[in-house]
């Protein structure tokens, strides 16, 4: 299972995400780094993780406020294979994230209004290179789609399996940060009805005990960021096969 480093840009500055709730995120404080630099931040995470891959979620872009494309070629000038989540909707904006240098394009079903347009996404970028992400508040889909807001995460995959996709992101909003445990549960499912799909959780991990419960019930990898700022997950843990 992957250990996938997690940086939430927002005005240039990393910021701590926690439940989702955009409007109170400030600017992270973390016991690997001074300040809220992206590049250093990046840096130090990968070191502690071992991943060459982060995902980056780009909230400027996702609230329609611009975008943190500058930084892209930074990262990637230091090794990182980037997971980019820039709020795209169409084939358009997605062509627009991975010339900007993003390796995986994330698709959020929060910031899709058509899932048809995943049909000429993939016309464009091939399905290897899109990830999407099932965003998940108060157990059901958040979308504006029609066909995925209000659904059960497992109906949503459903759904977007018979687009073409076969990698998910179950982004549970509301553990997002809260260190209240991930939903192995979820994802066991999510394994159990789509054994061959590539499926990354993500929310709420806080210890090397969740890790292990997410490894067991079949994820592929797990995104993680408060645990790692603030030491509850150390390189100790991950490379001591402490998951």
């Amino acid at each position: 299972m992957k250990i996938i480093p997690v940086i939430d840009i927002l005005n240039g500055e990393v910021v701590h995400a926690v439940r989702g709730e955009r409007d109170n995120y400030m600017p992270v404080k973390s016991t690997l780094a001074e300040g809220s630099d992206p590049l250093e931040i990046a840096k130090v995470l990968t070191r502690v993780t071992g991943s060459n891959h982060v995902y980056i979620a780009d909230l400027d872009a996702i609230l329609n406020r611009g975008s943190n494309r500058e930084l892209f070629p930074l990262l990637k000038s230091i090794g990182i294979s980037l997971m980019v989540d820039a709020g795209v909707s169409d084939a358009g904006s997605a062509l627009d994230v991975k010339r900007a240098g993003a390796d995986k394009i994330i698709i959020g079903t929060e910031t899709i209004s058509d899932i048809d347009q995943l049909t000429e996404i993939a016309k464009q970028i091939d399905s290897d290179g899109l990830v999407m992400s099932i965003d998940i508040k108060k157990g059901v889909v958040l979308s504006k789609a029609d066909e995925l807001n209000g659904v059960a995460p497992l109906e949503a995959i459903k759904k977007l399996t018979g687009k073409g996709i076969k990698n998910f992101i179950i982004l549970t909003l509301d553990l997002v940060g809260s260190g209240e445990g991930p939903d192995a549960g979820l994802i066991n499912q999510a394994r159990r009805e789509f054994p061959s799909h590539t499926l990354i959780s993500g929310g709420g991990v806080k210890s090397h005990v969740h890790l292990r419960q997410l490894n067991a019930a079949g994820a592929d990898g797990v995104l993680v960021a408060t645990a790692l700022h603030r030491g509850w997950i150390t390189r100790n843990h991950i490379f001591n096969n402490s998951i």
